[in-house]
């Protein structure tokens, strides 16, 4: 969260809000190729991404379609492609024959991010957090007067359900919806 804020304080908020959201290009390996430790020299093919890249690639379309700017993503990244260093990370697309999960997920939270206009133009306002856990977990709020987001990511496997949260950019009293699970509210 420091590094975000540190690129966030350098630039006007109307520039900021405008930039892309970007994790996967042509200029670099893929991102599951990355989270599986392929280094960005390496000239040989990235075959099928494990199971632990693609737990870790969740929380990249999860920032993209919560934090302020506009999510851009490489061909392919939602369908689960690996890929290493150029050439590798440019093969065709694989129409159809995605890691169906992934598409899922990408899916769902674009869908979510369409859904509440305050993840596109709310501002932020980052969340420290005391607690033994805060360097696994990011928080910030996104708040446009009316709506209010709280987004929380975790980037290991443990629970966090008991985190205390203090987000004083969202009034007292207000009932958040799960948006991931909609049955659930706080």
């Amino acid at each position: 969260t420091n590094e975000l804020e540190l690129i966030r304080e350098e630039y006007p908020a109307e520039a900021f809000e405008a930039m892309l959201n970007i994790a996967g290009s042509h200029d670099v390996e893929r991102i599951l190729s990355y989270l599986d430790g392929v280094d960005g020299n390496t000239k040989t093919y990235a075959s099928e991404a494990s199971a632990e890249a693609k737990a870790k690639n969740k929380l990249v379309p999860l920032l993209q379609m919560t934090y302020p700017g506009a999510p851009c993503i490489y061909y392919g990244d939602e369908a689960g492609m690996a890929g290493a260093d150029d050439p590798d990370n440019r093969r065709g697309m694989i129409w159809g024959k995605g890691d169906k999960a992934t598409v899922e997920w990408y899916a769902k939270l674009a869908n979510i991010r369409n859904s509440y206009p305050v993840l596109r133009t709310g501002d932020i306002k980052p969340i420290a957090l005391d607690d033994p856990c805060k360097s696994d977990v990011m928080a910030f709020s996104r708040n446009d007067g009316s709506s209010h987001a709280l987004v929380l990511i975790n980037r290991k496997t443990s629970d966090i359900s008991g985190l205390k949260v203090n987000a004083e950019s969202i009034p007292d009293g207000t009932v958040l919806k799960n948006a991931l699970n909609p049955d659930e509210s706080y």
